[in-house]
């Protein structure tokens, strides 16, 4: 079983950027002025730990959801980028969320949720009322701490299934079609796992995974490979030695396959898919920080993905794809005001929010408000 340890680079230079305390202006070397605006921030002060955006009303906009230490929120677009508290699930409120993920559950073209908790409380399923209205519709009877949940069709049969990244590794369920989620397997590897992506990191049309994992319990993080029917083996290890809250998988480097984004405490590091799910790494940046979030997208419309960091104690940040998967740190220099101030930002996401073509950011902090920031221009 090979093991691949990381090797670090420097980052390219700062891009040049003013700001104001709402806004920030940096300018990329595409040439396109970037800017963002807050227009949205929750009154709720709640312990957030995840959000998930998606059209839940199929009104053409993109709502959101809060996954917190307490009662999850939904929040409704009113059209415009502008949001209405709409809900709190209420069945929730004793369980602590560090995982809401949306998806077509029962293939009635509206988005249902999951939402994953720890403190040993059930994982549960929500449906869609076809109104946005999340209804439980399950307690999945297997009770696990489960940091990290991510769906997909893992089996090839047409639904969403879901995996969860748990306290005692990686949880495999399929979906009946309807909904109902069944427990297939368990990972051999007992990890403690925070971040689960999935992506065919080979090429032969089946989602594999990568999970990551707690270093400090002395796991590394691992890729395992699906068998076609949702089995998973371990393919191999991807040694860091830091301690990782958040992955993603995205074409970085546009050769058509995966790649692997790691968000750790400690040095953040892409690493580069060979195509057949071998990961060579190397570090984005030198500087140490504590990155518990991460969303992927082409934030400046080049064609190239870009991606934002969701840190503890320091400034959110963004970074963007010059190509061959470098990137530039638009805000590597602390004068320099990106977000509105340092935040415990546990939950990202980028979605459209206004429709106008440009991808927005909504955070999920901890002991803070929910805001959004709309792109502008």
């Amino acid at each position: 079983m090979k093991k691949i340890t990381a090797i670090t680079l420097s980052i390219l230079p700062l891009l040049q950027s003013c700001a104001t305390q709402n806004t920030f202006t940096p300018t990329a070397k595409t040439g396109a002025d970037i800017e963002f605006s807050v227009t949205f921030t929750s009154d709720k002060q709640d312990e957030s730990y995840s959000v998930a955006a998606g059209d839940l009303d199929l009104d053409g906009d993109n709502d959101f959801v809060i996954g917190n230490y307490g009662p999850n929120r939904v929040y409704m677009n009113n059209g415009d980028g502008s949001f209405s508290h709409n809900q709190d699930l209420e069945e929730d409120i004793k369980q602590s969320t560090y995982a809401v993920v949306l998806g077509d559950l029962n293939n009635d073209k509206y988005l249902d949720c999951i939402v994953a908790n720890t403190n040993d409380a059930n994982n549960v399923v929500y449906l869609n009322d076809g109104k946005g209205k999340l209804v439980l519709f399950e307690k999945l009877p297997e009770v696990m701490s489960s940091p990290s949940a991510a769906l997909g069709d893992l089996d090839n049969d047409g639904d969403l299934d879901v995996i969860f990244g748990t306290h005692q590794g990686s949880a495999v369920y399929l979906n009946n079609g309807k909904g109902h989620f069944d427990l297939l397997e368990m990972t051999q590897e007992k990890d403690v796992t925070y971040g689960i992506a999935l992506g065919d990191i080979d090429g032969d049309r089946d989602l594999d995974f990568i999970a990551g994992n707690q270093e400090h319990y002395g796991a590394d993080n691992r890729v395992y490979k699906n068998d076609g029917r949702g089995h998973f083996t371990l393919f191999e290890t991807i040694k860091s030695g830091d301690v990782t809250y958040a992955i993603k998988l995205a074409d970085f480097d546009q050769d058509k396959d995966p790649d692997l984004l790691v968000g750790n405490y400690g040095s953040n590091t892409i690493y580069l898919n060979d195509g057949d799910g071998h990961f060579t790494g190397f570090s984005n940046s030198q500087d140490l920080k504590r990155t518990a979030s991460l969303a992927v997208g082409d934030i400046n419309r080049d064609g190239l993905l870009d991606y934002v960091e969701g840190n503890n104690f320091t400034k959110n940040k963004i970074f963007l794809n010059q190509g061959k998967a470098t990137f530039s740190d638009i805000g590597k220099d602390e004068s320099i005001n990106i977000f509105q101030r340092h935040t415990k930002t546990y939950g990202l996401a980028l979605a459209d929010f206004n429709g106008d073509g440009w991808l927005d950011i909504v955070e999920a902090n901890y002991n803070g408000s929910t805001m959004v920031y709309l792109r502008k221009y």
